[in-house]
């Protein structure tokens, strides 16, 4: 099993968005997120990885949880957020360079709606859920490679 920072340093030098058409990938994600955020995540396992803001704030403070997962050719994304602070880290995600203009509308357009969607994303599918339960917001991604 290769270390944390073999992982991390792997993870970082696939940042690259040279093919902003390709599928999104879990190292390419996890890049995006340790610069977007500015710190790095908790290497659960080689395909699991997590990003927090919370330390054991009280529940009301504010705080956010990414976690990001790759399953078999899959990639997904969970995000927890109690305040408008964590949410518009996961909206300038949508924006990310990943994606062109149509992909971004169309995350801020299921968010805004919330509940659970189906859809293309440039090369592949796209399912999202956004689950809002007053006190926090719950969304989860998933890209699949490929068309089915």
């Amino acid at each position: 099993m290769p270390s944390r920072e073999e992982v991390l340093r792997d993870c970082f030098l696939e940042f690259d968005v040279g093919h902003p058409k390709a599928p999104p990938s879990l190292p390419a994600f996890v890049g995006y997120f340790r610069e977007a955020l500015g710190e790095d995540p908790v290497c659960e396992s080689p395909r699991r990885f997590r990003f927090e803001r919370w330390e054991g704030f009280p529940w009301e403070a504010s705080w956010r949880r990414c976690i990001l997962s790759g399953v078999g050719t899959a990639v997904c994304l969970e995000w927890w957020a109690n305040d408008d602070f964590g949410m518009s880290e996961l909206r300038e995600f949508f924006e990310a360079p990943f994606f062109d203009l149509a992909d971004s509308l169309l995350f801020h357009q299921w968010l805004g709606e919330g509940g659970w969607h189906l859809g293309e994303l440039h090369g592949g599918r796209l399912a999202m859920g956004v689950l809002s339960r007053g006190d926090y917001v719950y969304v989860r991604i998933r890209w699949w490679p490929g068309r089915s």
